[in-house]
């Protein structure tokens, strides 16, 4: 379903497709199959992953797009036309956009969809985030605008992908991200739990599906990880779904990456430690639910919000508690 509605989407100039979820919910796999089908019309395709982006081209704007045009110029065997191209009197926005227009735009005779991954990494750096993404927008609308023939920028399309449980500060300017096709990646249904149980040749009852649910919730990740453990018979599922300890030990790298990303923001600390407590939704602050739902740890009814998953109670129940006995 949501699949079809990006290749409706990727085939308008200007389209915008914006991705986003927290880790592992399958959002570079969406992205790929964006990218597959636009071949198969005949598109050009380019994929930008911003973790490729030392962290000193991150944080200078003109450097930043200069590695930009230069990523995009490589995927599409151009040369790097950066060194004779860029005009310091003209300011980096105004090159990259020209850039695009005399260098990349005129050789292709079909359109380009270019799909920018890890675009989170970028948001440590909230001046480069807002100049960039405004870029971006006025790029979409220049596409959008005027006749296909006179007019290169009608084959571009754009596609960012972007990882939630880093937060964005109010500085920057998010409307190109709430714009053109905005997609969140929601959790498994119960039936695409059975379908993928179903593929690794696992025949469960709705009951077993149900309490696989309660465990891991419908994280794609976390899902896939215990059918691969199931299927090579290193597990029951009765050992999954009883003894906690296993698969603390089996999920540990995916919870301890939810921990270090927690440490960034304790004033979440209160709020969740009071959702782990408890097994019935709790009152929390709509900004506090908010920015702990988008890091995949809660999910919010209203005004209240529950743990997400069972395999996060004893794992953050035991760190809370030593952070909370250092206090004191």
């Amino acid at each position: 379903m949501l699949e079809s509605l990006c290749y409706e989407a990727i085939q308008q100039p200007g389209a915008s497709i914006n991705i986003r979820a927290p880790k592992q919910m399958g959002k570079t796999s969406l992205m790929t199959r964006i990218l597959a089908y636009s071949k198969t019309l005949g598109y050009k395709t380019v994929s930008v992953n911003l973790q490729l982006a030392n962290d000193e081209i991150l944080q200078n704007l003109e450097r930043f797009l200069q590695w930009f045009c230069a990523r995009v110029s490589k995927q599409l065997s151009l040369p790097n036309a950066n060194a004779y191209f860029w005009d310091n009197s003209l300011g980096s926005k105004s090159n990259a956009t020209d850039y695009f227009e005399d260098v990349i735009l005129p050789n292709l005779d079909h359109p380009l969809v270019i799909a920018i991954d890890e675009l989170s990494q970028l948001f440590a750096y909230p001046d480069i985030t807002r100049e960039f993404l405004l870029l971006l927008r006025t790029w979409s609308e220049q596409a959008k605008a005027g006749v296909a023939n006179s007019n290169f920028w009608h084959n571009l399309r754009l596609v960012t992908v972007y990882s939630t449980e880093i937060f964005m500060t109010v500085a920057i300017n998010q409307s190109f991200l709430n714009t053109g096709l905005v997609i969140e990646l929601p959790e498994f249904t119960r039936n695409q739990v059975q379908e993928l149980a179903h593929r690794w040749g696992e025949e469960m009852t709705a009951q077993q599906i149900e309490n696989l649910i309660a465990l891991l919730g419908g994280h794609p990740y976390r899902l896939q990880l215990a059918f691969y453990y199931l299927h090579q018979q290193t597990i029951t599922l009765e050992q999954l779904l009883e003894n906690s300890t296993i698969a603390t030990a089996i999920y540990a790298d995916h919870l301890e990456q939810q921990w270090s990303n927690l440490q960034r923001y304790p004033n979440l600390l209160p709020c969740l430690t009071e959702i782990v407590r408890q097994s019935s939704p709790v009152d929390c602050e709509a900004v506090q639910a908010s920015q702990l739902h988008k890091m995949g740890l809660v999910h919010v009814h209203g005004f209240q919000a529950s743990l997400g998953c069972e395999l996060f109670r004893p794992f953050l129940g035991d760190r809370l508690r030593q952070i909370n006995n250092s206090m004191h």
